[in-house]
Formats: C-alpha cells, structure tokens, sequence
C-alpha cells in the first residue's frame, strides 16, 4: 500500500501547495499589472505623436495657404485679403501653442523652439505694413515649413516607435503570461497527483481494509 504522511506532514504539503499556487497567482496579476500600465503609456504616446504630427501637417497647410493670400495681396492690396491673411496667421499661431505643449524631450523642446521663432519672423513679416521683398518671404517661408517638416517627422518616427513597442510587449506578454498559467496548471496537476497518492489512495485503502475486517477477514493488513 502506498505510503502515507504524517498530520504534521500533510499539513505541510498542504502548505506548501496552497503558498505555490498563491505565489504564482500573485507573480501572475502584478506582471499582468505591469504590463498593462505600460502598454497603456505607449498607446497614449502613439496616439499623442500622431496628433502632434496632424498637428504640424495643419500648420503647413495653413502656411502655404497664407502664402497664396500674401501673392494676392501684393497684387491687389484689397482689405479684404488682407484680413484673410491675419486670419490665417492666427489660426497657425494656435496651432503653434498646440505644438508647444508637446515639447516635452529636450529634442521636442529644441525643434519647437526653432518653429517659434521663425514663426515669430514670419508672422511680423507677413503682417507688416511694409513687408519684404517676394524672394525674402519666400525664403522665410521655406525656413518655417522646413522646421515644421523636421517636427512632423519626429513625431511619425516616436509614433511608430511606441506602435513598434506596444506589439513587441504585447508578445511578450502574451509569452509570460503563458508560463505563468503554465506554472499555475503545474502546481495544480503535481499537487493533485500528489495527494491522490499520499492521502486520497491510502485512505480509500483503510476504508477497504476496514470493510474487509469488519466482514470477519482477519488477515487483512493495514
């Protein structure tokens, strides 16, 4: 007949094994814990990059756009143009505090500093009652869009920096998360085959043996 464990033996495994299973389930919810916490900063660093990038692909629009009213204006000098273009330049100057928000990497701070102050040239420029020469502001506007440009690539690279983290940690994830509920059926299963044989199997074998010696079947052994 198998062998059996003591009281103080059984107590143990018994221990033991409700301290593995509690251990593992504990390992199991802080990793889970973890885990989401960070896949959540990168999606909201995702989602932030790209409307940063929107952002910044909406002040170049509105620059080219106040471009086309300055080459009206030039040759019209209509009012009425001229308050479109102090319009556009206040749409692009809340545009450009939007983006400044967003300048929270010594790299971010660097470039958007750079947008503001050639933003600041431009829109003095632009709106001033002797602006300058076609060819200055010309030039002028190329320095902003291409600071602009520079800004909205970084945003899509971080973008798809943080897309490219989020996959590779929800795989690992997923490969830990497999262990660990691997872990947990393991325990389960051992302790399981473990107390059929120590505990649940002699007992069915007492049981029997009683039954037999109390049917009168002296040599049954115990």
């Amino acid at each position: 007949m198998p062998g059996t464990y003591r009281s103080g033996s059984i107590k143990r495994f018994i221990s033991i094994w409700v301290a593995g299973l509690t251990v593992t389930c504990g390992v199991l919810s802080a990793v889970m814990l973890v885990l989401t916490d960070r896949l959540e900063d990168l999606t909201i660093e995702a989602v932030e990059s790209a409307n940063v990038s929107e952002a910044a692909y909406r002040l170049q629009s509105a620059i080219l756009s106040e471009s086309r009213e300055d080459l009206h204006f030039r040759m019209t000098h209509a009012d009425s143009i001229r308050a479109d273009k102090l319009e556009l330049i206040r749409n692009a100057q809340e545009i450009v505090l939007e983006i400044s928000r967003s300048a929270r990497t010594e790299q971010r701070r660097i470039l958007v500093g750079e947008i503001r102050e050639v933003f600041d040239e431009f829109a003095v420029a632009s709106t001033s009652l002797d602006p300058p020469e076609l060819s200055g502001m010309r030039e002028l506007t190329d320095r902003l869009l291409s600071a602009v440009e520079e800004y909205r690539r970084l945003m899509i690279t971080e973008m798809n920096d943080a897309v490219g983290k989020n996959f590779a940690l929800r795989r690992d994830m997923q490969f830990v998360l497999s262990v660990l509920v691997l872990g947990i059926a393991g325990i389960i299963v051992v302790g399981s085959i473990l107390l059929i044989r120590r505990i649940i199997t002699p007992v069915i074998a007492l049981s029997r043996t009683a039954e037999r010696f109390g049917r009168g079947d002296r040599k049954s052994v115990v």
